[in-house]
């Protein structure tokens, strides 16, 4: 398993998986590959983080995105966890905790008073949650969300 920045390259891949993750997690919601490849080219070239986990056969078996932020009430950045993915095939292997850890290393490059994780996906949320626990993550709250009508 090798965790490296995403590329251009690896654009059909990681779309690929960003759509699993939507019917997995989001399945109210459509996937809209034009927006989705907007947002991976966005990913790469702003200073913002988007990397994979690589399997030994070359095959790509997760991402993460990050965002750097700046508070709005001090001075200081930090950086919020945006998506995490991993195929379900290879749950339970080190591909979710060396992304993590990888998003941890580049929140303390970037000079992050705070390094924020959170999940959107109800059916991995307690799971999710232990392997946050475990990496030195403390629970501040919680996350509801109200999917509006028509949805």
């Amino acid at each position: 398993m090798r965790v490296r920045l995403a590329m251009k390259e690896d654009v059909d891949a990681v779309l690929s998986l960003a759509q699993e993750q939507v019917v997995e997690a989001h399945s109210h919601l459509p996937f809209d590959r034009e927006i989705a490849e907007a947002s991976f080219h966005e990913g790469i070239s702003n200073g913002d983080l988007l990397i994979v986990a690589e399997g030994s056969d070359g095959n790509l078996v997760g991402f993460l995105g990050g965002r750097l932020h700046g508070y709005s009430f001090c001075s200081g950045v930090f950086v919020n966890l945006d998506i995490l993915y991993v195929r379900p095939d290879k749950r339970g292997t080190r591909a979710a905790a060396e992304l993590l850890l990888e998003y941890i290393r580049w929140g303390h490059i970037v000079g992050a008073r705070e390094i924020y994780l959170g999940t959107d996906n109800p059916q991995m949320a307690d799971r999710t949650a232990r392997v946050y626990e475990r990496l030195g993550a403390s629970r501040v709250g919680y996350q509801h969300r109200i999917i509006a009508r028509g949805q």
